[in-house]
């Protein structure tokens, strides 16, 4: 077996350690900062603290590590180095498509409350002049007939063969009335119901109609 010079061995060794670029301390601090930086980007992707806290408590090794171990590429920490992105604030752009759309939705649901106002006193109008007339052509002792058919048309016949048609027309929110003498249109306005082109009363104007295809004279009023 062969013998081992101690002094030799110490020599070598010593030559070694003028060689490399580390020292045993600088080796043993170098080690110390790749496990601080492998646990630092554990907290890092774990998001629980920002990257400056990760830096400063990276940068604490004992031994005043520098260079090239001191980096996260020197230990084997290489990436970006960009700190997580934060949730940001909504844009103005979306802002104002979100108000936008908040008003359009306002205005719809306006417009659909005051048809639907519309549409409701409507119906009571409608229904209470066809049952006014009704109840005059009931009173009155001309010859004549009346007939109501469903809630839309009430009839009126008279004994040479002529009739007079009045209904509801519940798409233009109006009375109609069809007669020998022409067709009209009533809207209600102003507490009554109104010819739409001369602005003529319902009730008066249909007191006319039946009156002269009557032959006598026929109130409504």
């Amino acid at each position: 077996m062969p013998r081992i010079d101690p002094t030799r061995s110490t020599e070598a060794l010593g030559n070694r350690g003028e060689r490399n670029p580390f020292s045993v301390e600088h080796a043993v601090a170098a080690r110390k900062a790749t496990h601080r930086w492998a646990s630092a980007a554990a907290v890092l992707e774990s998001g629980r603290v920002g990257l400056s806290a990760v830096v400063r408590s990276a940068s604490g090794a004992e031994g005043g590590v520098t260079g090239a171990a001191a980096t996260g590429t020197a230990c084997g920490f290489g990436g970006s180095t960009n700190p997580p992105r934060l949730p940001q604030p909504a844009s103005k752009t979306k802002a104002s498509v979100t108000g936008a759309r908040n008003d359009h939705i306002i205005r719809h649901s306006k417009m659909w409350m005051v048809a639907h106002m519309e549409e409701h006193d409507f119906n009571a109008h409608a229904e209470a002049i066809l049952s006014r007339i009704e109840a005059a052509l009931e009173c009155s002792v001309a010859d004549l007939d009346f007939e109501r058919v469903g809630d839309q048309v009430l009839q009126i016949d008279f004994a040479d063969g002529s009739r007079i048609v009045v209904n509801r027309h519940d798409p233009a929110r109006e009375i109609w009335v069809a007669a020998r003498s022409g067709g009209f249109h009533y809207r209600w306005q102003e507490g009554c119901w109104r010819d739409t082109r001369n602005g003529s009363e319902l009730l008066s104007t249909l007191s006319d109609l039946v009156s002269t295809q009557a032959g006598e004279p026929v109130s409504l009023l």
